[in-house]
Protein backbone atom coordinates (compact mmCIF):
# COMPACT_ATOMS: atom_id res chain seq x y z
CA UNK A 1 0.00 0.00 0.00
CA UNK A 2 2.63 2.65 0.98
CA UNK A 3 4.38 1.81 -2.74
CA UNK A 4 1.25 2.90 -3.92
CA UNK A 5 0.54 5.92 -2.25
CA UNK A 6 -2.04 4.37 -0.63
CA UNK A 7 -3.23 5.27 3.10
CA UNK A 8 -6.18 4.60 5.38
CA UNK A 9 -7.65 1.88 7.62
CA UNK A 10 -7.94 -1.97 6.04
CA UNK A 11 -9.73 -4.99 7.31
CA UNK A 12 -7.34 -7.91 6.46
CA UNK A 13 -8.69 -11.11 7.91
CA UNK A 14 -9.66 -14.36 5.89
CA UNK A 15 -13.18 -14.45 3.86
CA UNK A 16 -16.19 -14.17 5.82
CA UNK A 17 -16.92 -18.42 6.18
CA UNK A 18 -13.76 -19.41 6.26
CA UNK A 19 -13.61 -21.19 9.44
CA UNK A 20 -15.57 -21.23 12.80
CA UNK A 21 -13.75 -21.28 16.33
CA UNK A 22 -14.23 -25.02 16.29
CA UNK A 23 -12.53 -25.35 13.22
CA UNK A 24 -9.32 -23.70 13.77
CA UNK A 25 -9.24 -25.72 17.07
CA UNK A 26 -9.65 -28.95 14.83
CA UNK A 27 -6.85 -27.56 12.64
CA UNK A 28 -4.51 -26.75 15.41
CA UNK A 29 -4.78 -30.33 16.38
CA UNK A 30 -3.94 -31.70 12.96
CA UNK A 31 -0.87 -29.66 12.41
CA UNK A 32 0.51 -30.16 15.48
CA UNK A 33 -0.27 -33.89 15.74
CA UNK A 34 -2.04 -33.08 18.96
CA UNK A 35 -4.73 -35.47 20.66
CA UNK A 36 -6.67 -32.86 22.43
CA UNK A 37 -10.64 -33.56 22.84
CA UNK A 38 -13.08 -30.48 22.66
CA UNK A 39 -15.53 -30.54 26.19
CA UNK A 40 -18.54 -27.37 24.96
CA UNK A 41 -19.18 -25.23 27.11
CA UNK A 42 -21.80 -22.67 26.80
CA UNK A 43 -21.06 -19.33 27.31
CA UNK A 44 -23.29 -18.79 30.85
CA UNK A 45 -21.21 -21.07 32.27
CA UNK A 46 -17.77 -19.49 30.76
CA UNK A 47 -19.07 -16.06 32.41
CA UNK A 48 -20.19 -17.50 35.45
CA UNK A 49 -16.72 -19.31 36.16
CA UNK A 50 -15.25 -16.28 35.84
CA UNK A 51 -13.24 -17.33 32.32
CA UNK A 52 -11.64 -14.02 30.34
CA UNK A 53 -12.26 -13.37 27.02
CA UNK A 54 -9.39 -13.38 24.93
CA UNK A 55 -6.85 -14.09 28.37
CA UNK A 56 -8.15 -17.97 29.48
CA UNK A 57 -9.43 -18.75 26.20
CA UNK A 58 -7.28 -17.63 23.16
CA UNK A 59 -9.52 -15.55 20.74
CA UNK A 60 -12.59 -16.63 22.41
CA UNK A 61 -14.81 -13.59 23.04
CA UNK A 62 -19.11 -13.45 23.86
CA UNK A 63 -20.96 -13.68 20.79
CA UNK A 64 -21.59 -10.02 21.19
CA UNK A 65 -18.74 -8.73 20.93
CA UNK A 66 -17.13 -11.97 18.51
CA UNK A 67 -20.04 -10.66 15.60
CA UNK A 68 -17.97 -7.13 15.36
CA UNK A 69 -14.40 -8.61 15.89
CA UNK A 70 -14.48 -11.27 13.63
CA UNK A 71 -17.29 -10.35 10.95
CA UNK A 72 -15.96 -7.35 9.44
CA UNK A 73 -15.55 -5.70 6.01
CA UNK A 74 -12.63 -6.90 4.00
CA UNK A 75 -14.10 -5.31 0.46
CA UNK A 76 -11.07 -2.90 0.86
CA UNK A 77 -8.46 -4.94 1.34
CA UNK A 78 -9.48 -7.51 -1.44
CA UNK A 79 -9.60 -4.15 -3.89
CA UNK A 80 -5.79 -3.30 -2.64
CA UNK A 81 -4.89 -6.78 -3.49
CA UNK A 82 -3.72 -8.30 -0.23
CA UNK A 83 -3.73 -11.82 -0.55
CA UNK A 84 -5.00 -13.97 1.94
CA UNK A 85 -3.34 -17.03 3.27
CA UNK A 86 -4.16 -20.83 3.71
CA UNK A 87 -5.33 -21.04 7.55
CA UNK A 88 -3.19 -24.40 7.66
CA UNK A 89 -0.18 -22.56 6.48
CA UNK A 90 -0.54 -19.98 9.11
CA UNK A 91 -1.71 -22.19 11.80
CA UNK A 92 2.08 -24.78 10.82
CA UNK A 93 4.11 -21.70 9.68
CA UNK A 94 3.24 -20.80 13.63
CA UNK A 95 3.46 -23.84 15.36
CA UNK A 96 7.33 -24.57 13.74
CA UNK A 97 8.17 -20.95 14.47
CA UNK A 98 6.56 -21.68 18.73
CA UNK A 99 8.71 -25.17 18.36
CA UNK A 100 11.76 -23.67 17.49
CA UNK A 101 12.23 -20.34 19.32
CA UNK A 102 11.34 -21.76 22.73
CA UNK A 103 8.55 -20.07 25.21
CA UNK A 104 8.08 -16.21 24.92
CA UNK A 105 9.05 -14.45 27.36
CA UNK A 106 6.05 -12.72 29.56
CA UNK A 107 5.17 -9.52 28.96
CA UNK A 108 6.80 -6.65 30.70
CA UNK A 109 4.32 -4.97 31.78
CA UNK A 110 2.50 -8.12 33.62
CA UNK A 111 3.00 -7.37 37.28
CA UNK A 112 5.26 -10.60 39.09
CA UNK A 113 2.81 -13.45 40.32
CA UNK A 114 0.14 -12.47 38.10
CA UNK A 115 -0.86 -15.97 36.05
CA UNK A 116 -0.04 -15.82 32.21
CA UNK A 117 -2.31 -16.85 29.81
CA UNK A 118 -4.50 -20.29 29.17
CA UNK A 119 -7.09 -20.83 31.20
CA UNK A 120 -6.14 -21.78 34.71
CA UNK A 121 -6.29 -25.45 36.02
CA UNK A 122 -8.91 -24.53 38.64
CA UNK A 123 -11.35 -23.17 36.22
CA UNK A 124 -10.94 -26.13 34.01
CA UNK A 125 -11.89 -28.57 36.94
CA UNK A 126 -15.08 -26.44 38.05
CA UNK A 127 -15.94 -26.31 34.57
CA UNK A 128 -15.43 -30.05 33.26
CA UNK A 129 -16.78 -32.31 35.72
CA UNK A 130 -20.05 -32.14 34.79
CA UNK A 131 -19.70 -33.09 31.10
Amino acid sequence: MAEQGRTGAVNATGPTGMTTLGGLLDLCRTVTGGSAQWAPVPEADLLAAGVQEWVHLPLWLRQETARTAWDVDTSRAVELGLATRALERTVADTWEWLRTSGRLAPPAHRPAGQPGPGLPAELEAALLPAR
